[in-house]
């Protein structure tokens, strides 16, 4: 029995220290567990934490800088400068509200200094349009009692030609002062090549003295148009008269016409350095690179083509220079 007994208790010793070193083995596994899961809250909290400081940096700090900075600018007179619409979705309202004011507060500058340029204008081109009336009318006067049958042909056509060229002044001074108004276009019977000849007429002695290369169109048998002619021969005068004075000395410069059934497109082609500007038709004034230029000249021409029902275009040249396309009716429709 005692034997028994003994090795019983061995059996059960033995039993109790495997169960001991289970127990061990399985307190070392929960320690690491605890450890790691200790270890894992830790490490979250501080990526929260950079990752919250990253969060804040970009989508509330930066973005309250960028609308104080934006203020400031807008303040200071730069309506130019626009506030970074990122961030959280209130900064970015903010930032686009900041961003729509400032263009509307653009356009009402803009109006404003248009408003103001017109006023001007209004002062002062018909002061200048009377002191040219006034000499004009001299002119033509001297030059009538000038005209004397028993004179040589020569000399009678160079009367001619100066009554000829006053009256066409004297025209397209009073288009001037009609461009403070709204223009009503007076059309007749014409024809392109007439009016092409008639914005000519006053440049030739420029063309000459700059040796200018001229090239005109191959002339259709029938270019008869009904539209203001001396209010497109102005335009076409403003518009070479810009191309000669960008031009180089023996410059060339082409004009083409294309016509069809119901429009007709008019071409001025030059091989100057291009524009210095991109024209807009809705401005009072154009920018001028002329010592003595007004600015007047471009607008002018974007209101006449478009009372006459068309529209003018400026394009470069792939080989230098610009294109003007001045693209009307052939039988404008004056409405009722």
């Amino acid at each position: 029995m005692f034997l028994r007994y003994e090795d019983i208790i061995a059996r059960t010793e033995k039993l109790l220290n495997q169960q001991q070193l289970e127990l061990n083995k399985q307190l070392s596994s929960t320690k690491l567990i605890a450890t790691i899961l200790l270890i894992i809250p830790l490490l979250l909290a501080v990526l929260l934490l950079i990752f919250s400081r990253v969060f804040l940096k970009r989508a509330i700090v930066k973005p309250i800088a960028g609308v104080l900075q934006a203020t400031s600018e807008i303040s200071a007179g730069n309506l130019s400068h626009r506030a970074p619409e990122e961030g959280a979705a209130e900064l970015s309202a903010v930032s686009k509200a900041i961003n729509d004011m400032a263009d509307k507060l653009a356009t009402s500058q803009e109006t404003l200094v248009r408003t103001e340029k017109q006023a001007a204008q209004g002062l002062l081109v018909p002061m200048l349009a009377h002191n040219i009336r006034n000499p004009l009318a001299s002119i033509r006067a001297t030059a009538q009692i000038m005209q004397d049958p028993a004179d040589d042909a020569e000399t009678r056509e160079y009367l001619t030609g100066i009554i000829n060229t006053v009256d066409r002044l004297e025209r397209w001074t009073g288009a001037l002062l009609a461009y403070l108004l709204p223009l009503k276009p007076q059309p007749n019977h014409s024809h392109i090549k007439d009016i092409v000849e008639g914005a000519l007429a006053p440049l030739q002695q420029k063309i000459k003295s700059k040796s200018i290369q001229l090239s005109l169109p191959n002339w259709p048998k029938n270019t008869a148009v009904y539209t203001d002619q001396h209010l497109l021969e102005q335009v076409i005068y403003n518009l070479l008269l810009n191309a000669i004075d960008a031009s180089n000395k023996s410059g060339s410069i082409d004009i083409m016409l294309t016509m069809t059934a119901r429009e007709f497109t008019l071409q001025l082609l030059d091989r100057a350095g291009g524009m210095p500007f991109k024209p807009d038709p809705s401005a009072m004034s154009a920018p001028t690179t002329k010592r003595f230029g007004t600015g007047l000249g471009i607008p002018f021409a974007f209101k006449v083509c478009d009372v006459l029902g068309g529209e003018l275009k400026f394009d470069a040249r792939p080989d230098g220079g610009t294109v003007i396309s001045i693209i009307l009716p052939k039988f404008l429709e004056l409405a009722t």
